[in-house]
This record gives C-alpha cells, structure tokens and sequence, in this order.
C-alpha cells in the first residue's frame, strides 16, 4: 500500500516545517540576544529603620525577526560596604549577603502576576523572574517588580551609607535610570560616580549600556544640612573635628609653656 508511506513522508515534512520557526531563532539567538530593555528603571528608596525598597520597572522589546520567548530573566542584586578596621575606613570595598523580601511581581502588558524567585548562585543573590508570553518581531512587554533590602544601608555617626550593584544585566538597554531617594529628612551629601542628576534625589543615566554591563552606586546622606561634597562627608565633619581638637590643644599648650617660664625679676632703680 503506497498510502501509508506517502503519508509519513507528508508527516514528517508538516512536523518539520512546524520546527524550522523554533530553530531559526534558536539559531538567530545563538548570535545575538534579540530582547532589548527599550526602558530600564531602577528606584531605590531609603526608609528611616535602614531597610531600602527597590522597584524595577522594565520594557522588554523583541528586536529580532521571529517570535521569542523572554522565559526566565535574572536580575543580579550585590551590596557593597567600605573595608573598615576598629571602625576606621580602610582602602577598597567588600561584598555583603543581602536579606531580600520580594513584595510584589506583575506583568503590566498582560496585567497578571509574575513569579520571582530569589536565588543564590555563585555567592551572588540573584532574583529571577519569569515572562513566558511570546514576543512577536517589535512587540513589546512591560512589568514592574518591588522587593526590600533590611541590611541595605551602613549605619554610621551623622553619616549613613548606601551602596549597591545590580547586573551583569543580560540585555542592552536603550534607556533607563537608577534614582535613589535619601530617607526623610536627611540629604545627600556624596554620591559615586558622579550622579546626572541631584536634588531631594540623585540620579544615573543607564542609556546605550550594553548587554552584560553592571551597575554599581555609592550614596552617603546625613541630617546635617551639607552641600554635595566631592568626598564622603564624614572625612570633612570628622577631619575638620580633628584639626580643631588639634588646633585647641596646641593652643592649650602653648598658654601653659608660657605660664612656666620663669620671670626675670625688675631691675632695681639706682638711687
């Protein structure tokens, strides 16, 4: 019976043709990631109690010629502390575990929850989420997640410190920010690298960084009202506390070498 063969010839040639889609963008994927952050923005807010609520909202965009499924993405979260011995700080910078609560996840393109997932994964937290609507070429998926650090921010005196990375970031991004806001009623006093954009807030240009890039924000604030410095404030509060402790006890000092010299008795008047 030729029927049966000529059938199977048709099979495979239907499930074949039903492939080629998948494997043409696991090929055009191979060279290149066609997913872009055509919006990537990054908000860190300080709370009073030292937690930092962080929200990520994002515009996924499909750059590439065949539908593509996002699936998991990774958002790598680092902190950062100053090296410090007997509370003196100490060239360079150290990494630190960071405690993470997601508090929400949701895909706004299709209005429905995302899971995220927190995970460790080479000694770096790592949060994952997960988009597995397909994109067609140029269509775009929006979604917003939160989550809060508790050890987020370095505790000093008048001086506290926040610092973070996020990335490697496994999209270009087109156009994005990282904005972070000082708790109420203290102001920024110094920021690393220098911010774009300062006022009750600083702010980070991340336009044009490219796949894989990082991300990495220093911010020092205090209740004192100081101008942004261009080093941490607290080297000019303490260093110019020092000085004048300096400068007083010299000055004490040299009063009582006066006071110790003997006086030369007054010459008697002749007759």
């Amino acid at each position: 019976m030729p029927s049966r063969p000529l059938h199977a010839f048709f099979a495979s040639a239907l499930v074949i043709a039903l492939c080629l889609p998948t494997l043409h963008a696991l090929g055009a994927q191979g060279e290149y990631n066609p997913l872009v952050y055509e919006r990537l923005e990054v908000t860190a807010r300080v709370s009073e109690d030292g937690a930092v609520t962080v929200t990520v909202r994002a515009t996924l965009r499909n750059d590439g010629r065949v539908p593509v499924v996002p699936g998991y993405g990774k958002l790598p979260v680092s902190g950062i502390r100053q090296r410090s011995a007997g509370g003196l700080p100490l060239p360079g910078q150290r990494r630190v575990n960071l405690s993470v609560t997601v508090l929400s996840a949701r895909d706004l393109t299709r209005n429905v929850d995302m899971e995220v997932v927190p995970l460790w994964e080479n000694g770096s937290l790592v949060l994952r989420y997960s988009l597995w609507q397909p994109l067609r070429p140029g269509q775009r998926e929006s979604f917003e997640l939160s989550f809060r650090i508790e050890n987020g921010v370095a505790r000093g005196v008048l001086f506290d410190e926040f610092a973070f990375g996020i990335g490697p970031i496994s999209n270009r991004v087109e156009r994005g920010r990282v904005v972070i806001f000082p708790p109420a009623g203290s102001r920024v006093t110094y920021a690393s690298p220098g911010p774009g954009s300062r006022g009750e807030s600083v702010e980070w240009d991340l336009s044009g960084l490219p796949e894989g890039g990082r991300v990495r924000v220093w911010v020092e604030f205090s209740p004192l009202p100081l101008p942004m410095l261009p080093i941490k404030g607290y080297l000019v509060f303490w260093g110019a506390l020092i000085v004048v402790m300096l400068v007083l006890i010299a000055s004490r000092a040299l009063r009582r070498s006066e006071g110790r010299r003997p006086r030369l008795a007054p010459r008697a008047r002749p007759p």
